[in-house]
């Protein structure tokens, strides 16, 4: 389990706690310091569902990063600016944002903004979820073309960012699900629960999913 932090902007450092752990720049560091990577390696289990959530509440700016991995950020509470390749956006309750591997971005301005952090590997669209990356609702959110083990450092220089929004009861059972997998994550052997775990993702994907096809 990983402990909160209240030093570092990066979501990684957010940790497990409930309900939500305030982070913000620390001394000095009110600039871009340069983009930042996060990798597999230190968010996921050495074994086990390659899965990560948190919830983490952002003050003020937050460090310019990218991941290896799909991230989807759900805005639960309070407001800021989301930056990515696209520009800028406000965003706050119900407001959602899906990144694929190498994609950049930050938030500024941050105002108490709570988010639930769904961070999951490329290794699970290539086993447990491989059938969903041609599923005619599921599909949309996952890149054309996964990039191999060898390439998962390098940086994206596609388009893979989508903005999308929950609202009502929707948003109520993705916010409760994702609060589920969460606990899962942190007091279970996730090698032992991989159904259980698999299973709320796909919960929560397949609201997303569906989302995304009513805004086309």
């Amino acid at each position: 389990m990983r402990d909160a932090s209240a030093s570092t902007s990066l979501t990684r450092f957010a940790g497990l706690q409930a309900p939500a752990v305030p982070i913000s720049l620390p001394p000095g560091r009110d600039q871009d310091v340069g983009l930042q990577r996060i990798t597999s390696a230190e968010l996921f289990p050495a074994a086990g569902v390659p899965l990560h959530v948190n919830k983490p509440m952002h003050v003020g700016d937050s460090a310019l990063h990218d991941h290896e991995f799909l991230e989807i950020a759900f805005m639960v509470d309070g407001h800021a600016v989301h930056r990515t390749i696209h520009g800028e956006q406000a965003v706050g309750r119900g407001d959602l944002i899906l990144l694929h591997p190498g994609q950049w971005h930050a938030y500024e301005k941050a105002h108490n903004l709570v988010i639930y952090n769904c961070c999951f590997g490329v290794d699970l669209l290539m086993r447990e979820l491989a059938w969903a990356r041609t599923d005619p609702v599921l599909g949309c959110l996952f890149p054309a073309r996964l990039p191999a083990a060898a390439d998962r450092a390098k940086r994206s220089a596609s388009q893979g960012v989508m903005a999308l929004r929950l609202e009502g009861d929707d948003f109520t059972r993705c916010l409760a699900e994702l609060e589920v997998l969460r606990v899962l994550l942190r007091g279970t052997d996730t090698a032992l629960a991989r159904g259980d775990i698999v299973a709320h993702l796909l919960l929560v994907l397949g609201l997303v999913a569906r989302a995304a096809a009513a805004d086309r």
